[in-house]
């Protein structure tokens, strides 16, 4: 994707954050944690195929509930039949462990190492499944999916068998899965794909992995990642806050104060944040995920969901440091407000939505009007842990409930299903999280910052 448009001459890259995400541990935290892990963070998506959703004008895709829900129990219903006629034995085959039997002590680090080959074998099936694909964001993530595999010998084979065995459940010769550390090699390849597509969301995951690996290899970009420019993102993507706020992180690491406060200002005015890596989640509902043995696909459902939290947070560390406590620029609060209100009401991730509380009182908010924030955003996440499942772990009953909460999650993201299921309750923020609001008064009063 290119651009004719004039720019501003753009400063130099600073380093994205590491990649650090600990992926074997990942798998198994987010197993026992559910999604909660992600709403404790504060600021610093016969089977009826669901496919990729195409860029939408809002902040997230929109999507009935109650479909996923009858995708998700379709997909379950195979091994719902067998655990019912066969005993223990053919659920602990089929899904797992037996309802009965408790994930602690030895037996929780043995299941974390099958759930991590587990979530190995899906992702190579789906890897391979996105290579016939004709849509560039399909091919985008098929790419981002490669950097979170090491190399294995089922590669050089037959790609069809490899991916028979792992539907079925059976053993595939694997490489382990790695870090997600961007190498030059893939980022190069998403640029490719990015400036040989119209689509802006290509573009917007070339934008990040070639930040990652120039930040991983501390040189300048080469090859197609050269040709990649965040300005250009920016003027075709208009109303995206995602790349503004890249380029505001990257002038502030350059103390470049003009083009901070421009490309902030140019964010504030953005009508969503959209940052391309929410297409890892949506993957949970691709047709190759769904034919998977439960066990292999609610663990690949975990791995797709690791992922899409290893990209999040573009520009999260200019928004904190453009809107501190305190601040008094009435035109800076005005903005601050803004991207407070966009994050919360339109964001996709609850870590979004937690940075826009934790903004809203520099932003000039009033004291109720921020603890009305507050309250919604704790009032989001005990919707969303009531919706975890709560069957016993790697049962068949927690499989096909995990397959539907991953199916609803990949809807709209964690913030998003938090909106619908807030409205469909009928309640207000301050029933659901059984706090009032004098209390929630008294905390902030005490000095204590809202989000914390």
């Amino acid at each position: 994707m290119r651009s004719d448009k004039p720019r501003p001459e753009s400063a130099p890259a600073v380093p994205c954050r590491k990649p650090g995400l600990w992926l074997g541990g990942a798998v198994l935290g987010l197993l026992l944690l559910g999604w909660i892990a992600a709403l404790r963070m504060g600021p610093a998506e016969g089977h009826v195929p669901v496919q990729l959703a195409a860029r939408m004008p809002g902040a997230t895709p929109d999507g009935p509930v109650a479909a996923t829900d009858a995708v998700a129990a379709a997909a379950a219903a195979d091994a719902v039949a067998a655990h019912t006629a066969g005993g223990e034995a053919d659920k602990a085959a089929i899904c797992g462990l037996p309802d009965t039997e408790p994930l602690e002590g030895t037996i929780g680090e043995a299941i974390g190492r099958q759930l991590e080959s587990a979530a190995e074998q899906g992702i190579r099936v789906l890897h391979r499944a996105l290579a016939a694909s004709a849509d560039p964001q399909e091919r985008a993530m098929r790419l981002v999916l490669k950097s979170y595999l090491k190399p294995s010998a089922a590669d050089a084979a037959d790609a069809a068998a490899s991916a028979d065995a792992a539907e079925a459940g059976d053993a595939v010769t694997t490489g382990g899965l790695s870090s997600g550390a961007m190498t030059a090699d893939v980022a190069d390849a998403l640029a490719r794909v990015a400036l040989a597509s119209t689509d802006t969301r290509p573009y917007a995951i070339a934008a990040m992995a070639c930040s990652r690996a120039q930040a991983a290899l501390a040189t300048a970009p080469e090859g197609a990642c050269g040709q990649i420019d965040l300005w250009t993102w920016a003027l075709n993507d208009v109303g995206n806050a995602a790349p503004w706020l890249m380029l505001a992180q990257r002038a502030n690491a350059a103390n470049d104060v003009v083009a901070f406060d421009q490309a902030m200002f140019n964010a504030a005015h953005a009508d969503r944040f959209e940052y391309g890596a929410f297409d890892a989640l949506r993957l949970v509902n691709h047709p190759a995920v769904q034919r998977l043995k439960p066990t292999v696909r609610v663990a690949t459902m975990l791995m797709l969901t690791a992922i899409w939290v290893d990209w999040q947070t573009p520009g999260h560390a200019a928004v904190m440091a453009w809107c501190p406590q305190g601040l008094e620029e009435a035109n800076r609060q005005q903005a601050c407000g803004d991207l407070a209100t966009m994050l919360i009401d339109r964001s996709s991730a609850m870590i979004d939505v937690s940075l826009g509380v934790g903004i809203a009182s520099a932003a000039g908010w009033s004291e109720e009007r921020v603890l009305q924030a507050d309250l919604r955003r704790d009032a989001y996440a005990r919707l969303l842990a009531q919706g975890v499942p709560q069957a016993p772990p790697l049962g068949c009953a927690w499989m096909r409930d995990q397959a539907r909460w991953a199916g609803q999650v990949a809807q709209a993201g964690d913030a998003g299903l938090a909106r619908r299921l807030l409205a469909a309750s009928g309640e207000d923020a301050a029933t659901i999280v059984g706090r009032s609001t004098p209390e929630r008064r008294s905390r902030f009063r005490g000095g204590r910052p809202p989000y914390l």
